[in-house]
């Protein structure tokens, strides 16, 4: 047995698969991710480190600080990128596995590309 979507018709099928389940589910959260992590990086870069009153003043101290700063902010944006990255690579094979069999001709019953998209389908959706 198994299941098949019937369709009124193509145009159907393809704005649907495009707006809902690409769009809605993987493109959007992309965006929405990124320009979060943009905003936090942007938040990030213009911190100050806060001066105590009667801070020693000296240069090697100060260069230390911003050693200090450097470090930390490119801890932030190695962690940012890291997160979209895997976003991005842990969903792309499912949707282009999606892109694959709506937006191109039906799979041929017995073909290796069957037989591999029966294979790669259940392991990219875990």
């Amino acid at each position: 047995m198994s299941c098949s979507e019937i369709w009124p018709n193509n145009v159907s099928k393809i704005t649907y698969f495009v707006v809902a389940k690409l769009c809605l589910c993987y493109l959007i959260p992309l965006f929405i991710i990124t320009a979060c992590y943009v905003a936090i990086w942007i938040k990030v870069c213009r911190r100050n480190i806060p001066e105590e009153k009667g801070a020693n003043t000296d240069k090697s101290f100060n260069a230390q600080m911003d050693a200090v700063l450097q470090r930390s902010m490119l801890k932030v944006a190695k962690m940012m990128v890291v997160v979209v990255v895997i976003f991005v690579l842990s969903w792309f094979l499912l949707y282009i596995i999606f892109t694959r069999v709506k937006l191109r001709n039906p799979l041929k019953i017995g073909s290796v590309e069957e037989r591999i998209l029966m294979v790669s389908a259940p392991i990219a959706q875990w």
